[in-house]
């Protein structure tokens, strides 16, 4: 299955996924994504750099500081909107998953559901 099936299916998958992206966090940019709501692209520029910033960038390094875990291989931003899930597969890769998820979305679940959709488009490669 291709990385945009991938993605479409682990989004319609996972209950109020409104965006699931594949980004490249050295560069900020999406490779790929599938949306329920179609964002503009200076939008979804915005999601890649905020994947590399809460898993590579100052985020990740306060986190390590505070749970003794580097790196960062899963990040939960959560406010009163919805929240985005930012999942890497491993330290030596600078491919993540980037999950928009609507409030009340099971986060434990997407987190599982987004690992086996990352750990698909990984080993296709």
């Amino acid at each position: 299955m291709d990385v945009a099936a991938t993605l479409e299916n682990m989004r319609r998958d996972i209950g109020g996924c409104d965006l699931a992206a594949l980004v490249d966090m050295s560069t900020g940019m999406v490779l790929s994504s599938a949306q329920a709501v179609r964002l503009p692209q200076e939008e979804l520029d915005a999601l890649g750099a905020r994947a590399g910033e809460a898993l590579t960038g100052s985020v990740a390094d306060s986190a390590g500081g505070i749970t003794g875990q580097e790196p960062a291989m899963e990040a939960v931003m959560a406010t009163s909107e919805g929240s985005t899930v930012c999942l890497r597969g491993s330290a030596d890769r600078f491919e993540a998953l980037v999950l928009l998820c609507v409030p009340g979305a099971k986060i434990g679940e997407v987190i599982d559901c987004g690992r086996r959709a990352l750990g698909d488009i990984v080993s296709a490669e």
